[in-house]
């Protein structure tokens, strides 16, 4: 009848609304820059946060990420919101303006060592051979592992807090400078420094 069939239009046309939100969802899920190339992102800490009020407590959640491409670029980002998803997202949002660009040594590595800090929080990066198995933290490792960095030795000093950590990491990796950016301070040769650097002198 003219009547079941409306209803079954209906339904059609629902199932259709369904598909193309679960497909919006999942396009959200992922982000993929000019060059096909997807980034990846990790939850490094959350919490709670509470703000005193006369009469009444504010409470709101707060959440670290990292995102990055394994490519020598990426970024951390901090977010609160009165819900645990709407941290989530404005501390992605944060991190895509906060995003920094390395040059990795032979696509995996460091070129020489680094030192950042941030309040009283230290960290020491030392550069090592690609072949060399990663020594650092699980939380330096995860972070140097979104930047596509699969060999350096990571030693934090002093206020160890997820924030300060990232946060002096960061400032490390800032000051990287490659082969060409160091020859060229030095007046050096390109190759005579690569082959200095592989003969570790």
């Amino acid at each position: 009848s003219k009547d079941d069939n409306d209803d079954k239009d209906d339904r059609d046309d629902k199932d259709d609304k369904d598909d193309n939100e679960d497909k919006d969802e999942t396009d959200e899920l992922e982000l993929v820059d000019d060059d096909g190339r997807v980034w990846s992102g990790i939850i490094l800490d959350n919490d709670t946060t509470q703000k005193i009020l006369p009469g009444n407590r504010l409470t709101s959640y707060r959440v670290l990420v990292v995102i990055g491409n394994a490519r020598g670029s990426g970024g951390y980002g901090m977010g609160k919101g009165t819900e645990p998803s709407k941290a989530v997202d404005a501390a992605f949002r944060d991190a895509l303006r906060n995003l920094i660009h390395i040059d990795l040594y032979e696509n995996a590595g460091l070129a020489h060592d680094l030192f950042g800090k941030h309040n009283g929080c230290y960290c020491y990066v030392r550069a090592t051979s690609t072949e060399r198995l990663m020594v650092a933290s699980p939380f330096a490792e995860e972070v140097l592992n979104l930047f596509g960095i699969s060999s350096a030795s990571v030693k934090f000093a002093g206020k160890r807090n997820p924030y300060s950590m990232i946060k002096s990491l960061v400032n490390a990796l800032k000051e990287h400078k490659n082969l060409d950016e160091t020859a060229k301070e030095r007046g050096k040769r390109f190759l005579t420094l690569k082959w200095a650097h592989q003969h570790n002198l």
